[in-house]
């Protein structure tokens, strides 16, 4: 299986998330996009960028949530504070927030999903009985309409620079049995249609595969954050003729359902 996770980055989709969920041990930094601009002295806006790591052996929380209305400040100023400092003695961090813009396909529309780094499953697993988390998780129950958990992890380390310039896919897809080994054909098929559909071609981030996890609600066979220049590209890309007619017949055979929802990084 984990040889089609690979193959499956370019299925395209977005993470999402809290924006006080913040960075952590993360790099925010502003770069500026010059070019001719800046040798003509013409003024240039500083372009908002965050360095996210992703590490091999590491196992990555995602959770697709939406928040009660009312109900931000409880959980923002009463939940989070206290859950991400118990959750320091067990080595866990959170990683990044990703605020969901819009749903291309696929069965939940969250408002956002928090992604928090653990060191194991296991350890994982014990913060969930500490005495004290247990306290205030009705705080966190109380105060949400829609929570799926996944988890997930990266076969190599990887390095994600999010720009706030730009948009983020996340996709979560399940293979079809028998089949899934036309996922090949489908990458072959679909790189040249990404080259030249008209718009700037999509460009994958990150792949994750899901690891086994009984308390997890979401598990996807593969899962993966792709850049596109704007978020409605997908769907220039997705009308091209050549893509509905040759790429996406074989994905449709090699990929039984899929979500995929788009979103900016909240800085």
């Amino acid at each position: 299986m984990k040889a089609y996770v690979k193959n499956a980055m370019l299925l395209t989709l977005m993470v999402l998330s809290i924006p006080q969920l913040g960075l952590s041990q993360s790099k925010a930094t502003k770069s500026t996009d010059c070019s001719k601009s800046c040798a003509m002295g013409v003024n240039v806006k500083e372009v908002k960028t965050a360095e996210i790591q992703f590490q091999k052996g590491k196992v990555y929380d995602f959770a697709f949530f939406s928040v009660k209305e009312g109900k931000a400040k409880q959980l923002n100023e009463q939940y989070f504070p206290q859950a991400l400092e118990i959750g320091k003695e067990y080595g866990a961090r959170k990683v990044a927030a990703i605020a969901v813009t819009e749903k291309t396909t696929g069965d939940m529309n969250p408002q956002m999903i928090g992604i928090f780094e653990w060191p194991d499953i296991a350890t994982k697993e014990r913060f969930f009985k500490d005495k004290r988390y247990l306290k205030i998780k009705p705080l966190r129950d109380d105060a949400l309409s829609f929570l799926k958990v996944g988890m997930f992890e990266v076969a190599e380390n990887t390095t994600i620079i999010f720009r706030e310039d730009k948009d983020y896919e996340f996709f979560g897809a399940w293979l079809n049995p028998g089949t899934e080994y036309k996922l090949a054909k489908y990458f072959e098929v679909s790189g040249p249609i990404k080259q030249n559909y008209g718009r700037p071609a999509p460009v994958f981030k990150a792949n994750f595969s899901a690891v086994n996890d009984p308390n997890s609600n979401y598990s996807p066979h593969m899962a993966g954050i792709v850049e596109w220049n704007k978020a409605e590209d997908a769907q220039v890309l997705f009308a091209n003729e050549d893509f509905k007619t040759k790429a996406a017949p074989l994905m449709k055979e090699a990929i039984e359902k899929i979500d995929m929802l788009h979103g900016k990084f909240v800085f």
